[in-house]
């Protein structure tokens, strides 16, 4: 067999090998290319029933806000508060409730709700119905029975989504024409015997922190706490703060879960 035959037959090979790794190669690109097609695919679905799911709690949640509008206390109820039916129906709804929240000149007019962590309802509605936008609730730690049992600081949380639900629009709060309105810096909270009324002196949006989430303190602790919260404020309101004051904080997402608005109030006693 001639040199110039044996080298045809060498290169036919050759090349009938490299066709095959490379055809073995294809294979794998196109098995590759089409499980990763089907996980985009599965991925975007479950990413769309995410966001259908999440529409769906917000229009839920704004029905049942809107539907317990029907139980503010009224005016007599909050003269004569040892037979406020009020609470006693709310209560019956969901025994976790502990007053009623009101913000002037925002969407923030509801019960608030307490249970024995601060985690339950961040998922769960007014009904104890699993609800990714959650409901508005006191801090664990609080004691909301009576103005006298008042923590330093009593604290409340609630997520910030569209405009109408839970503390959403407590970013109207940012607001100069908001703000510089004396009648919006008194929040009332209508507790089961007692309406308090407190006094906001300090609006400011921060990235995550735990610093303001104190809930007792000691005299010396307290102060440094007044004292960092005011300089944070974008307005400085000149109020003074006394060592026996007690405050109430409302936290909520701002821009992203990375950051919070916070309002910070003082009790006003009449």
């Amino acid at each position: 067999m001639g040199k110039e035959f044996k080298d045809l037959i060498a290169f036919v090979e050759d090349n009938n090998n490299k066709n095959k790794v490379k055809h073995k190669n294809n294979k794998l690109k196109i098995v590759i290319f089409n499980l990763a097609a089907i996980l985009l695919l599965i991925s975007g679905g479950v990413g769309i029933k995410v966001l259908f799911d999440h529409q769906k709690d917000e229009q839920n949640n704004l029905k049942n806000q809107q539907e317990l509008q029907t139980f503010q206390p009224t005016k007599e109820e909050n003269s004569n508060l040892e037979n406020n039916s009020t609470f006693e129906q709310l209560i019956k709804i969901n025994d976790d409730t502990k007053g009623w929240l009101k913000v002037n000149n925002t969407l923030i007019d509801l019960p608030i709700v307490q249970t024995d962590n601060n985690t339950f309802y961040l998922n769960h509605d007014f009904y104890k119905k699993s609800n990714s936008t959650g409901w508005v609730f006191a801090d664990y730690r609080n004691d909301l029975t009576s103005s006298a049992n008042l923590n330093d600081n009593t604290i409340i949380y609630g997520h910030t989504y569209q405009d109408k639900i839970m503390l959403s629009s407590l970013k109207n709060a940012l607001d100069p024409d908001w703000y510089n309105e004396e009648s919006n810096l008194i929040i009332e909270l209508q507790l089961k015997e007692e309406k308090l009324k407190f006094e906001i002196f300090s609006i400011y949006t921060i990235s995550e922190t735990s610093d303001y989430l104190k809930t007792d303190m000691t005299d010396e602790e307290f102060q440094e706490f007044i004292s960092v919260i005011k300089q944070r404020s974008i307005k400085n309101f000149n109020k003074e703060i006394k060592k026996d004051a007690k405050i109430l904080t409302l936290s909520t997402c701002y821009i992203d879960e990375d950051h919070r608005l916070v309002v910070h109030a003082k009790l006003l006693i009449e």
